[in-house]
């Protein structure tokens, strides 16, 4: 499809093996009860396809959804991201607008690492932990509390093609690695947004093709009031700093 581009990088090993973990400061036990059998956190936020139709950024045009989101959720405006905007993170990856062959995409951690510190559209994130994506009420959770998470997909062949993801019989990466926000969950299924529409499929696919999950923590969300019950915060935090160090 000439309109709708990949471009997730697989992570590298040993950054993931470095990666703080949700499931040592997060207590299922104490916000379950309140996760909604569906929720989207999308409802009324703007969106776009912020350049992934033409160039293989979805990493950070999946950030600028991000943005847009907790900002609309926590204030009722969601922030401005330009694609000029776009493109001076895009080119952190060694994109050169001047030679279409650096249009090679991004791995999602080292995308991370450069939103925390030096941000996109003046903002900057604060932690940001793996999830299981095989654990679903994990992912529910952290989807509805941390108002979305961040994610990698293997994409199959078969997915372009279908309206609801669903099929599995097609090898991982028989399409490409993509990067998308997961902000919604219907009754039986996850919907993420990616090149400006929600794109909801099944959990069967889901388990397969999901690679990699992020629950990111947004200084713009807790702010507007927001709070996330069942984390350790003080944990990750002494635990971030001795990551960092």
């Amino acid at each position: 499809m000439t309109d709708r581009k990949l471009g997730a990088r697989k992570a590298v090993p040993e950054k993931l093996a470095k990666t703080l973990k949700a499931a040592h400061y997060f207590d299922l036990s104490q916000c379950t009860e309140f996760i909604p059998p569906e929720f989207d956190h999308f409802i009324n936020v703007p969106d776009s396809v912020d350049l992934n139709d033409t160039l293989g950024i979805c990493v950070v045009a999946a950030e600028a959804k991000h943005e847009r989101s907790w900002t609309q959720n926590a204030t009722g405006t969601a922030c401005s991201v330009t694609n000029a905007q776009l493109l001076d993170v895009y080119k952190l990856s060694g994109y050169d607008p001047n030679d279409p062959s650096t249009d090679q995409g991004w791995d999602l951690l080292t995308a991370l690492g450069y939103w925390q510190k030096l941000g996109i559209a003046g903002r900057k994130i604060g932690a940001y932990v793996a999830i299981n994506p095989k654990h679903h009420m994990m992912v529910r959770a952290a989807s509805y509390l941390f108002g979305g998470i961040y994610i990698a997909l293997a994409l199959p062949s078969t997915a372009q093609d279908e309206t609801v993801w669903s099929a599995t019989s097609a090898p991982l990466y028989s399409w490409g690695g993509h990067c998308v926000t997961q902000q919604a969950v219907l009754a039986d299924r996850p919907v993420c947004r990616t090149w400006g529409y929600a794109q909801p499929m099944t959990w069967a696919f889901w388990d397969k093709y999901c690679t990699e999950a992020y629950a990111i923590i947004s200084p713009d969300y807790l702010n507007g009031g927001k709070t996330i019950s069942g984390l350790d915060s003080a944990s990750l935090a002494a635990d971030l700093q001795i990551v960092r160090a």
